[in-house]
C-alpha cells in the first residue's frame, strides 16, 4: 500500500481544521488521513472523533486518551486501535 507523507506542521493545521468541525464552526473540516502515514506524529490528547483513518500507517497505539469514538478504519488496521476504550465505538468498514 502506498501511502501519502504528511509534515507534524500539516498535521497540526488538519487537527486544528477538525476541532472547529467537530464543534460545528463553519470554517472546520473533518479530518481525513486515509492512507496517510502518520508515524511520528504525537497522538496524545488529539481528538479523532470521526475522522477517517482507513488505512493509514502508525508507529504507536492510538492512546487511551485520543478520542476515536466514530472514527473510519479498515478491518485490517488491527492492531492500532485494539484494546483502546472506545474500540466498540469506532466504524469499520471494508475498504
Amino acid at each position: 500500500m502506498t501511502y501519502r507523507e504528511i509534515d507534524q506542521d500539516k498535521f497540526h493545521v488538519i487537527l486544528r481544521l477538525h476541532k472547529k468541525f467537530l464543534l460545528g464552526k463553519k470554517k472546520g473540516k473533518k479530518a481525513n488521513f486515509q492512507k496517510v502515514n502518520l508515524e511520528g506524529n504525537n497522538l496524545e490528547n488529539f481528538d479523532l472523533r470521526g475522522a477517517d483513518l482507513r488505512g493509514s500507517q502508525f508507529d504507536q497505539m492510538i492512546p487511551r486518551n485520543c478520542s476515536i469514538t466514530g472514527s473510519k478504519w479498515l478491518r485490517s488496521d488491527i492492531p492500532w486501535w485494539v484494546g483502546h476504550p472506545q474500540q466498540n465505538e469506532i466504524v469499520l468498514c471494508e475498504e
